[in-house]
């Protein structure tokens, strides 16, 4: 199980003069090269959508620059976002700290990131989840539950081994006019789950069309009369009705349609049983990472995808792994640590079917689905060197 583990801030502001600016709802889309990004200490690594401004020491691995771009540019065109309309342009600004980044992003509180209107301000690199708010910024500015809603629900993995998500009965209406830091409070980080978990709810059952007349309606201190009454004219259901729907039919489901990971090369095999050897090297050029904490944890993942053809019973194993296999993960709930190994999970729209085999661990048996599975391979950022697996069907 992973829960929502990121406590970030969005705030619909430009970068300049920061100490100075108080929040407001009109500046979404300006001021992507203010602040941090107009006078860079160290020279940016500049992509066709993104612009990273690195602190020293900062490496990006390889793949880095071309998947900020592409999530990017597929988010756009998910949020249905006209580039020609607004200018695309995001800058990233990668940070050695937590405390750097609670500076800049003007918070009390220790933060792994912030969006302010078109720039992010990150400890890690790359953070799906802020770009995500950068992009949503064009869409609307909701309130808070809706914003971290929407960036839960297509953040991805973010370079974690676990993406494994246990039922969460939790009432929505609980965290709906909570703010960030009070959702980023709630133990567990459950505040953020429930936000993602009704977010992938809306958006497939009502379909993105709906969904975003929703999200672009909403003021961003509307309360749950306001949001009902959107709801009504978006969805064409009262919130009492969509929030009784989702506790009785959604809340064992995660739906995030891993944008950047199911998209990755698929691997061709014959259903039945597949050796495999990747190498995870951060200066390839289709390596994702460092992700990057502190210097903690430096961890590269390659991507890659492969489809189940039958409903069976399957084992994944690491090569020379000789024990039994387990259906019990290996991991704890909160591993964010950079390990060796392999891991996979649906693609469908309620994903299912996590499983995942590391060094040190044990080998993997899980029943499988028919559909696509994102598959990574994970690695160590300064110890680069081959993942080589086996997955086979188990009569």
């Amino acid at each position: 199980m992973t829960r929502a583990m990121l406590f970030v801030a969005v705030l619909p502001l430009a970068c300049a003069d920061q100490s100075n600016q108080t929040a407001t709802e009109s500046s979404t889309s300006e001021g992507s090269t203010a602040g941090p990004c107009s006078s860079p200490e160290r020279p940016p690594v500049e992509g066709e959508l993104v612009t990273v401004i690195p602190d020293s020491g900062n490496l990006l691995c390889g793949g880095s620059m071309a998947h900020m771009d592409w999530f990017v540019a597929r988010l756009m065109e998910r949020f249905q976002v006209d580039p020609s309309a607004v200018d695309p342009s995001i800058c990233f600004v990668w940070k050695d700290s937590v405390e750097e980044v609670a500076e800049l992003c003007d918070k009390t509180e220790l933060l792994r990131g912030c969006a302010m209107g078109q720039t992010t301000i990150s400890a890690f690199a790359p953070l799906d989840h802020e770009l995500v708010h950068n992009v949503s910024n064009w869409v609307g500015y909701p309130p808070a539950f809706f914003r971290e809603g929407i960036a839960v629900a297509h953040q991805g993995y973010d370079g974690l081994l676990n993406k494994e998500h246990l039922p969460n009965p939790q009432d929505p209406l609980d965290f709906m006019e909570m703010s960030v830091s009070e959702l980023g409070a709630v133990s567990n980080g459950d505040g953020y789950e429930v936000a993602g978990r009704f977010t992938g709810y809306l958006m497939s059952v009502h379909g993105m069309d709906a969904y975003l007349r929703l999200y672009a309606s909403l003021a961003s201190n509307a309360d749950l009369s306001q949001i009902d009454e959107a709801f009504r004219e978006a969805l064409g259901v009262t919130l009492e009705e969509s929030v009784a729907d989702y506790l009785n039919t959604w809340t064992d489901c995660w739906s995030d349609p891993l944008i950047s990971e199911c998209n990755a090369p698929e691997i061709a095999w014959d259903g039945a049983a597949l050796e495999y050897e990747g190498v995870v090297d951060c200066d390839n050029d289709d390596a994702i990472g460092p992700y990057e904490y502190e210097a903690i944890a430096t961890r590269a993942v390659v991507q890659r995808t492969i489809t189940i053809t039958e409903d069976s019973l399957y084992e994944l194993r690491l090569a020379g792994d000789t024990q039994e296999s387990s259906s019990q993960p290996d991991v704890s709930p909160l591993g964010s640590f950079p390990v060796h190994g392999v891991s996979l999970y649906g693609c469908g729209p309620c994903g299912e079917g996590y499983m995942e085999t590391v060094e040190g661990g044990t080998p993997r048996l899980k029943r499988l689905k028919p559909g696509k599975y994102s598959l990574r391979l994970h690695g160590l950022r300064f110890e680069p060197g081959p993942v080589a697996f086996s997955l086979k069907r188990v009569p």
